[in-house]
């Protein structure tokens, strides 16, 4: 018997059993945003989103909606802008949410249609009397609960209200260190909560292995049943992680 038959042998097996694993994660790159300047007619902002991200490619955009942290992100944004340009609107002394969003808005067709907002991945809370230190950032997150040879369950953060299962929100996972917005193979799993916080397990896993390096993203919007039909550009955070040589 072969070497590389023997060890894809004690790779299903494993997988099989569920062995777990110890893990850490060893490097993280998510969508940041910083407000430099608020004026009554544009507000100047930044935003960071993980490595390999083409803003303008990929559709990312900045929306502004008025209120607090329970803004309602289905309803119309009061002022819109691209990446890399301020935010020009009428704004007057009251609170805002400013969103980076990795992806576009989404508009049904039809004779009334309707215009979301699913890729919303990071947020700045502006309050009322615009004091840029008193702004109240948001990153999203992605992190690991515990990881078996044949499966991994994943924790998520993303801004309030957001809905993932209705945005089509989904995890991908990779063998190696990869840029997910190019990557292809791997593997996928829909976030099946309805809530911005939450846990997601990852089943039917056949490459997890002691001692193996893994990438995994967090994606706001585009997942489907058929892996050739997953849409990988609306990366909100990206993770590397490795497992332990020997099982724990």
């Amino acid at each position: 018997m072969s070497t590389n038959t023997e060890e894809g042998l004690r790779i299903k097996m494993m997988a099989a059993a569920n062995i777990s694993l110890a893990f850490n994660i060893t490097n993280s790159s998510t969508t940041t945003v910083s407000v430099g300047d608020i004026e009554a007619g544009y507000i100047a902002a930044n935003a960071n989103p993980p490595n390999g991200n083409n803003p303008s490619a990929n559709g990312n955009a900045w929306f502004v909606w008025t209120g607090g942290a329970g803004v309602n992100f289905l309803s119309a944004p009061v002022a819109t802008g691209a990446p890399g340009q301020p935010v020009y609107g009428n704004f007057d002394a009251e609170t805002y949410v400013l969103a980076y969003s990795v992806g576009p808005s989404v508009t049904t067709g039809g004779t009334s249609p309707v215009t979301t907002y699913p890729n919303i991945a990071a947020t700045a809370y502006i309050p009322a009397n615009w004091s840029t230190p008193a702004i109240t950032y948001f990153s999203p997150s992605l992190g690991i609960n515990s990881v078996q040879t044949g499966m991994i369950s994943f924790n998520y953060n993303l801004p309030q209200n957001i809905n993932p299962k209705t945005n089509g929100a989904w995890i991908g996972l990779w063998t190696g260190t990869v840029i997910p917005y190019d990557a292809t193979g791997g593997n996928a799993a829909p976030i099946m909560a309805g809530t911005a916080q939450g846990s997601a397990p990852m089943m039917g896993l056949t490459t997890i292995t002691p001692g193996g390096t893994y990438t995994a993203a967090l994606f706001t919007s585009g997942y489907s049943t058929n892996p050739a039909n997953l849409v990988t550009t609306a990366v909100a955070t990206v993770i590397t992680f490795t497992t332990t040589a020997s099982p724990s």
